[in-house]
């Protein structure tokens, strides 16, 4: 699935990383 689709585990990816980088944010850690 993964290798017909790499578009979802991108997806996937983007969606795992956004809080933390909105976390990392808030911190003032630009």
């Amino acid at each position: 699935l993964v290798a017909r689709h790499p578009q979802l585990l991108t997806l996937s990816v983007e969606k795992n990383l956004e809080p933390t980088v909105r976390y990392l944010l808030n911190l003032g850690f630009t």
